[in-house]
């Protein structure tokens, strides 16, 4: 397995600078490396305008922390809610008959179940790997996406699902009574017992 990080290129005039305690005599020279530093941020500014024009992006915003905020999308008007997302597989345990279990959860981190199934590991940065990545381009080109379900129950979007998988090709008519079943079942599914919970 190769391991992919995706970064944003930030120019090293923006690094952050080490400020030192300076004695009463270098305040002079402190006030210059200051006016040095911020006709540096600005020069920057200016060209970034030059290599960002007519493309989709937008100039880089000065000072470290707004465009920090401008990168994550960030508004200072309203702070983003927290999304609970979940993944549940569906599994055969002991050889017995399939069952879904909540195997990740994401918070702001990411969390799996350890082995064993009893406990949910420490909070950690997800990462994706490359391969990841194209398995999730091949589901979206070959697999069933669908958006705009009209549905406010988990059995209906299981029906849903199950209808378009087989309108589609990718799921035999004779497959959907098991299909509905096994969707059924999520509404059941086992989590960790020591787990806290959101």
């Amino acid at each position: 397995h190769h391991t992919v990080y995706i970064g944003v290129h930030v120019p090293k005039s923006y690094r952050r600078r080490r400020r030192h305690r300076r004695r009463a005599g270098t305040k002079e020279r402190s006030k210059e490396r200051e006016r040095t530093a911020e006709a540096s941020d600005r020069s920057d500014t200016e060209n970034n305008d030059d290599l960002v024009t007519g493309s989709l992006f937008k100039p880089l915003i000065s000072p470290a922390a707004e465009r920090i905020r401008f990168i994550l999308g960030e508004d200072d008007e309203s702070p983003a809610p927290q999304l609970f997302t979940e993944l549940d597989e569906l599994l055969a345990v002991d050889g017995q008959e399939m069952e879904w279990k909540e195997t990740a959860r994401w918070i702001k981190f990411e969390e799996k179940v350890e082995e064993g199934g009893e406990r949910w590991s420490k909070p950690h940065v997800a990462t994706l790997s490359l391969h990841s990545l194209f398995e999730l381009r091949t589901c979206i080109e070959k697999g069933l996406v669908l958006l705009d379900l009209e549905a406010s129950t988990l059995p209906q979007i299981t029906e849903l699902i199950i209808d378009n998988q087989i309108a589609n090709g990718l799921l035999k008519p004779e497959l959907k009574e098991k299909g509905i079943a096994l969707g059924y079942k999520l509404k059941t599914r086992k989590t960790p017992s020591s787990c806290g919970g959101p």
